[in-house]
């Protein structure tokens, strides 16, 4: 027969952005918090308040492109930590995004491509023009760094890109 362990755990209620108001006094591992805006449900882990499902996604709702080639240098060199996440409201803890990214130029093979940091242009995402003015898509996850910076890179006279956070991972 195995040890029995009695625990006292407490079950807070209240607005999802409360959470974080509580003590650290007043909390224990395998506390709960239930969001009742969000109708989130969390555990305390000892540092954080996670939900059971480990990495929760977000959705973003957005009317407009969060950077386009107005608001980008497309000049052939990569741009260190040009694209802020956190600005875009993406919070700090997040671990990747949900990105759409749509390239268009008057030629084919022109590149366009956003890494999390340097040297990880295998965990960004890379987009050339297929087709001389036809747009070339990806809509996917892509990895971001603890400081929500990415670098870009654009070839020079690329004549339309949009960028869209849809949501992200946290």
């Amino acid at each position: 027969m195995g040890d029995i362990t009695e625990k006292r755990m407490r079950h807070y209620t209240g607005a999802d952005a409360d959470k974080d108001s509580i003590p650290a006094g007043g909390k224990s591992p395998g506390d709960s918090y239930h969001g009742n805006d969000s109708k989130k449900q969390y555990y305390w882990n000892g540092t954080a308040w996670k939900t059971g499902l480990g990495y929760e996604y977000i959705p973003i709702s957005i009317a407009v492109w969060d950077w386009s080639h107005a608001t980008l240098t497309l000049d052939g060199a990569w741009h260190v930590d040009g694209l802020d996440f956190g600005a875009k409201g993406v919070p700090v803890g997040a671990v990747a995004a949900h990105v759409n990214i749509k390239v268009k130029d008057d030629a084919a093979g022109q590149q366009f491509a956003i890494r999390p940091v340097a040297g990880s242009e295998v965990n960004g995402v890379n987009l050339y023009t297929q087709v001389a003015n036809i747009e070339s898509v990806f809509h996917g996850i892509m990895r971001l760094d603890a400081d929500l910076l990415a670098d870009y890179y654009g070839v020079a006279g690329l004549d339309a890109v949009y960028i869209a956070i849809l949501g992200y991972f946290i």
